[in-house]
């Protein structure tokens, strides 16, 4: 008997998961790094894991743009057709008076309950030289060596100038 019960749990328990739709979403914002009144390109990948290869339905996608401390800055969604995998770009145009900083994009898929999102990163900055090396260099870790050597190599050739301009004498 305890067979039996086993089998007929494991019958519901694979019809029910084959009931649920399920969904990865990766999300990419591009460029990076922009400037107050640029535009960033969400590209969004939805693939279904609960579908079967012939069936279609509409799914809501929430795109919420939201600064570090979380406030909202911009939102907007749409209703797409999803069989089994599904890529969209959007663009969205920042307003010329956002501040500088770390935003995040969030991208919300919902149907019928059945909700994922994903998240992506990209930095506003002032078009100053300065802040577009600072976060080019916070996002390059491998610049602090060039630098470092750089300096190094500065230093060895003031000292072998400085050598030769005293020994001439």
């Amino acid at each position: 008997m305890t067979k039996g019960v086993i089998l007929l749990f494991i019958l519901l328990l694979i019809s029910f998961v084959s009931a649920q739709y399920i969904f990865h979403v990766d999300v990419e914002v591009i460029p990076k790094t922009i400037s107050a009144g640029e535009s960033i390109i969400v590209n969004t990948n939805i693939k279904s894991l609960g579908l079967s290869s012939n069936e279609r339905i509409d799914v809501k996608i929430s795109y919420e743009i939201q600064d570090e401390n979380g406030k909202m800055i911009n939102m907007e969604s749409s209703t797409v057709a999803l069989q089994t995998s599904l890529s969209v770009s959007e663009v969205f145009k920042l307003s010329d008076d956002i501040k500088s900083g770390k935003y995040n994009v969030i991208v919300k898929v919902d149907y019928q309950g059945y909700k994922t999102s994903a998240l992506d990163s990209f930095y506003v900055t002032k078009n100053t030289f300065l802040d577009r090396l600072n976060i080019l260099i916070n996002e390059n870790p491998i610049i602090y060596i060039i630098l470092f050597l750089l300096i190094i190599i500065i230093l060895i050739w003031w000292a072998i100038h400085h050598h030769y301009a005293h020994h001439e004498r």
